[in-house]
């Protein structure tokens, strides 16, 4: 979820070694609003603008230069992305 509250990916998880990438469509402005109070009450999986893909690695190309956001973080615009999950990549020492 956001800082603000919002919950964009209901059923992500931590430690399941996947990450999700979700994919908004154009909304149209009358259902901005409703899609808006869904994700607050974290319900937006089932929208028809949203599309939520469960993957441990990726590559994403578009058109044309698109805003890419990163784990609530903005990166700014870019038209080619690849990540992938790298398992026991994180050192936690306690």
């Amino acid at each position: 979820s956001y800082g603000t509250g919002a919950v964009i990916n209901p059923d992500s998880r931590m430690d399941d070694g996947s990450f999700e990438v979700v994919v908004f469509r154009p909304i149209p402005i009358p259902e901005l609003i409703s899609l808006t109070v869904d994700s607050f009450i974290g319900d937006i999986k089932d929208s028809p603008y949203v599309n939520i893909f469960k993957a441990e690695s990726v590559e994403i190309t578009c058109h044309t230069n698109e805003l890419l956001q990163v784990d609530g973080e903005l990166k700014g615009e870019v038209n080619q992305i690849s990540a992938q999950v790298e398992a026991a990549a994180l050192l936690v020492i306690c």
